[in-house]
């Protein structure tokens, strides 16, 4: 979600994991400690809440910038975040 997307009723929390998935999804320019950090995020936000509503508009994208991150991925906790990520109910 970016601002222009948020109404009177969006949540902090809805706003954070919007930027999370949009920095997940939005790769460029990222380091592997940045996808750690905005992995660890999303899934931070998607076990504390039920954010089924927000995440399937943007599951195509997240889909697709999980598999990058599985074929590039520079590490093993990035690829473990990554699966946890792709796993989460709110995904499906």
């Amino acid at each position: 979600m970016t601002k222009a997307n948020l109404d009177e009723t969006t949540n902090p929390w809805q706003e954070e994991l919007g930027d999370g998935v949009n920095q997940i999804i939005e790769r460029k320019r990222s380091s592997p400690a940045g996808r750690k950090k905005s992995l660890t995020a999303y899934i931070g936000i998607l076990c504390g809440r039920y954010a089924k509503g927000e995440i399937h508009p943007k599951r195509l994208g997240l889909f697709g910038a999980f598999v990058r991150s599985l074929e590039d991925g520079k590490s093993e906790k990035e690829a473990l975040l990554t699966v946890k990520g792709m796993c989460h109910p709110s995904c499906e």
